[in-house]
């Protein structure tokens, strides 16, 4: 990661910070390891104490299409989810 802050652990404001590498081979504690997968989206949409207005998802094309859908399959309503894609 090339930027993170330890008051996004400490904030008190509902806000939820799931640190995932997908490459690292050693990761920093508290950093998960793995792809972005419906275990983790389901963790993080649990914790939020209301369902989100906006979800916005950015990424490749692949990845854009694998997390929306998987925010669908979630209980997501499509008009919440904002996408932007970058790549060929």
């Amino acid at each position: 990661m090339i930027y993170r802050s330890h008051s996004l652990d400490t904030r008190n404001d509902g806000f939820r910070f799931f640190p995932t590498l997908t490459r690292e081979l050693n990761p920093a504690p508290g950093v998960r390891l793995g792809r972005i997968d419906a275990p983790l989206l389901g963790t993080a949409l649990a914790s939020l104490p209301a369902p989100p207005k906006v979800a916005f998802v950015c990424g490749t094309n692949a990845f854009v299409e694998a997390a929306a859908s998987t925010l669908l399959e979630l209980g997501l309503p499509p008009a919440v989810i904002r996408t932007e894609r970058y790549g060929g």
